[in-house]
């Protein structure tokens, strides 16, 4: 669904590479954690507009009972820039599996 995309899927849908499955995943988990979406959406709200437009606000603004170490991996994976995330979900996991030791 659409607030679960990154900015990259919306803009340019033809060259979307792993990196932004990351993305929706971290959305998810997000959503799951807070039950927020990561980029804050008004009622009526275009949620188009809010992908291309929005601020993710950072996990912990939101609820701040998740440790430091979770919500950075959360964070990292919705990074904007692809090239500032976990490129592989395979990334994503060792990520959280340390994390969660």
């Amino acid at each position: 669904s659409l607030l679960f995309m990154p900015r990259e899927q919306v803009v340019d849908f033809k060259y979307v590479k792993p990196v932004s499955d990351v993305w929706s995943m971290g959305a998810s988990f997000y959503n799951m954690l807070t039950g927020d979406f990561p980029r804050p959406i008004k009622p009526g709200q275009d949620p188009v507009d809010v992908i291309l437009n929005g601020v993710i606000v950072p996990l912990r603004q939101r609820y701040p009972q998740i440790p430091k170490d979770v919500a950075a991996v959360i964070d990292h994976s919705l990074a904007q820039d692809p090239k500032d995330r976990y490129q592989t979900a395979g990334d994503m996991l060792k990520a959280l599996a340390k994390v969660l030791k």
